[in-house]
């Protein structure tokens, strides 16, 4: 039995040291353990292959916006109103006042009198002037942002704030990934001495079994020499009777004589607490009035 106890506190020793190694650790089934981090691994590396793509994508429809940004004006004509130039318009009527004044002059002078051809000539000087200049002047001219570079741009600030997510996103996985392979690493060092408490343990387990085991054969074999050193023999082992008493029937017939009686009881108290009047006098003592006339229950001869 020391040799049991001994043993017994040596396994006791074993499984805390195991115990302690695993929360100092926190490792509750190392196999366990390292299964669930490689397959978490797994889908981190494939969502990094998913994101770096969908970045990739996102960065290449960004470099063509970019480009057509480029190319596109900012800014357009919203609204252009042109009139006629203001020298334009001074010579114009110049010119028909001195149109009037040639022809009042060739009314009153010959075609070939000075001041007629010096008006003709003047005429001729002002159509001339009026030939070579602009037509018509621009007055107001409003411009105003291009919807369509404003589309554009939208699109490429919508299409840089989903990369930007993927990016952070990318950031946090890459983050988890780093952290994972570092408890995975750890776990790796540490399976060793893990392995080696756990060998020890079992070890120990199998050990004390077996001397249980051994203990509890030699106490048998000497309760067993006791029993057989004593003067006490056994001539007929002990046997359950053949023909035994049933109490069925009195018990059936006491639980039907309790239920009879509890069915009268209830009877009763049911008859006493109804408000049912059967004759005259019950009538006047429980409505506390006379009775002046009764009719007889009528019966039919038919």
């Amino acid at each position: 039995m020391r040799l049991l106890a001994q043993m017994a506190a040596r396994l006791n020793a074993a499984e805390d040291k195991l115990v302690a190694f695993s929360l100092a650790h926190k490792i509750s089934d190392l196999g366990q353990q390292t299964t669930i981090i490689l397959r978490r691994l797994g889908d981190l590396s494939d969502q990094l292959t998913t994101n770096a793509s969908e970045v990739d994508d996102f960065d290449g429809q960004i470099r063509t916006l970019d480009s057509a940004l480029r190319l596109t004006p900012s800014q357009v004509e919203l609204f252009s109103e042109t009139d006629i130039g203001q020298a334009r318009k001074t010579m114009q009527e110049r010119l028909a006042r001195l149109q009037i004044q040639l022809a009042d002059a060739r009314q009153r002078y010959k075609d070939t009198f000075p001041l007629v051809v010096d008006i003709e000539h003047q005429i001729s000087d002002i159509k001339q002037q009026i030939a070579q200049a602009t037509p018509r002047e621009t007055n107001v001219k409003r411009n105003g942002v291009n919807t369509v570079y404003d589309a554009l741009n939208q699109q490429r600030i919508l299409l840089s704030s989903r990369a930007a997510g993927l990016r952070a996103k990318r950031v946090a996985i890459e983050a988890e990934k780093n952290a994972l392979q570092a408890r995975l690493a750890e776990l790796t060092s540490l399976s060793g001495q893990y392995r080696d408490l756990q060998t020890a343990r079992d070890s120990l387990t199998e050990s004390y079994r077996t001397l249980e085991t051994n203990v509890g054969v030699s106490t048998m074999g000497s309760t067993l020499a006791q029993v057989a050193s004593t003067n006490i023999r056994v001539v007929h082992p002990p046997n359950a009777s053949m023909h035994g008493t049933t109490l069925r029937l009195p018990i059936m017939a006491t639980g039907l004589m309790f239920g009879m009686i509890a069915a009268v009881g209830v009877l009763a108290f049911r008859v006493s607490t109804q408000k049912i009047f059967v004759t005259v006098r019950d009538v006047e003592l429980g409505l506390h009035l006379p009775v002046l006339l009764s009719i007889p229950l009528y019966k039919s001869n038919e």
